[in-house]
């Protein structure tokens, strides 16, 4: 299982605005995607089909390809869902990608 980087959630008072009533804090949702994440892993994605889609493409996979593509799923996630939260929304969009 690949390590997934964990979010500091050390801010000063001023680099992060106060939470807004009715959306969970940084914190909270930093605490839950790296509880999701050690407890899951690269299962967010599918290994298998991941590597159908690269032997389609007449390459090969290393080891750890799939581990390291699901870490970035979940930093992406983690920065969508903070823009999400900026922009005074709880549902994710595409946009926020």
């Amino acid at each position: 299982m690949a390590k997934v980087k964990k979010i500091s959630s050390k801010k000063t008072a001023s680099s992060e605005p106060a939470a807004k009533e009715g959306f969970p804090t940084l914190k909270k949702m930093t605490a839950a995607r790296n509880k999701f994440a050690e407890e899951n892993g690269s299962k967010i994605l599918t290994a298998s089909k991941i590597k159908e889609l690269i032997k389609s493409m007449g390459l090969h996979s290393g080891a750890e390809f799939t581990d390291a593509l699901a870490k970035e799923v979940y930093l992406l996630v983690g920065k969508a869902a903070k823009r999400t939260i900026g922009n005074d929304r709880k549902t994710v969009n595409p946009k926020d990608l």
